[in-house]
């Protein structure tokens, strides 16, 4: 009885393994074709661009607006 678990245990092993890599060569093999995985990093490339460069538009202007109101400011106080 003990003979025939451990080669029941073997058989299940051997089974689950070949099943595993089966599988994993399968979802590597899908990996390698999907391009899905490539136009994701695509976009966040871009993403980070478009974000920098509004981050850099928003500095500049950000200063231009300051000094126009400074200015602005500083006319209306000499008026008063």
């Amino acid at each position: 009885m003990l003979t025939y678990a451990r080669e029941l245990i073997q058989l299940i092993k051997r089974i689950f393994c070949s099943a595993i890599r089966k599988g994993f060569v399968q979802m590597v093999q899908t990996f390698l074709v999907d391009e899905n995985g490539a136009t994701a990093a695509e976009y966040a490339v871009l993403l980070t661009l478009i974000t920098a460069v509004l981050i850099a538009a928003v500095q500049v202007l950000g200063t231009a607006i300051s000094a126009v109101f400074n200015t602005v400011a500083t006319q209306l106080s000499a008026r008063a």
